[in-house]
């Protein structure tokens, strides 16, 4: 992908990410390989990156200017690094999301030659969700159900993998949760 942003592939809505297939089948596996990677002083890792959002509340690569923990007129103690509530969230959620998507094409990178799947690469993005989407019509007249988009509620997927890519295969779906990291600071029970 060149610098040119007329050569940058459009967002796509979530509902409307998954119905391509080929696109849709390598983000998974991208994911997968981008969740399993381990902690252990690695700041492009997931479990890193997405600290950067939230939990574990730490200090992202060794920068120490970010204060984390109960704090005097702090509101939230956890709050880690995002702007939540404040004038520059946009901005800093944007370099965010920029972030976490170029670790994340990464490991698409390298999955899609073995995978035969340049084209799915070139259109590579992150989705996003909106939340003002109707998801279904009711029968009854003009009433619409909006809500979570039925990928995040489906705990497996089915995936081909670059091993035998004419076999559809299940797949923990990456979307619906991530078990944080045994070797993390974060133990799974305290999210229970």
């Amino acid at each position: 992908m060149s610098v040119d942003s007329s050569d940058r592939p459009l967002r796509l809505e979530i509902d409307d990410f998954i119905q391509d297939v080929e696109l849709a089948n390598l983000y998974f596996l991208a994911l997968e390989a981008f969740m399993s990677k381990g902690v252990a002083e690695n700041p492009f890792s997931y479990y890193e990156i997405s600290g950067i959002h939230g939990q574990p509340w730490r200090a992202w690569d060794r920068v120490t200017s970010a204060s984390f923990g109960p704090a005097p007129g702090r509101t939230n103690p956890r709050s880690g690094y995002c702007s939540h509530g404040s004038v520059i969230f946009p901005t800093w959620h944007r370099v965010y999301l920029a972030q976490f998507e170029q670790a994340l094409y990464l490991h698409a990178a390298d999955i899609a030659p073995r995978l035969r799947a340049q084209a799915a690469l070139d259109r590579f993005r992150i989705p996003y969700f909106d939340p003002f989407l109707p998801r279904q019509k009711t029968t009854n007249g003009d009433v619409y159900i909006y809500g979570v988009p039925i990928i995040f509620t489906l705990p497996q997927v089915q995936v081909r993998r670059p091993e035998d890519p004419s076999r559809w295969v299940p797949m923990a779906n990456p979307f619906y949760q991530f078990d944080f990291p045994a070797d993390g600071p974060v133990r799974p029970t305290i999210l229970n």
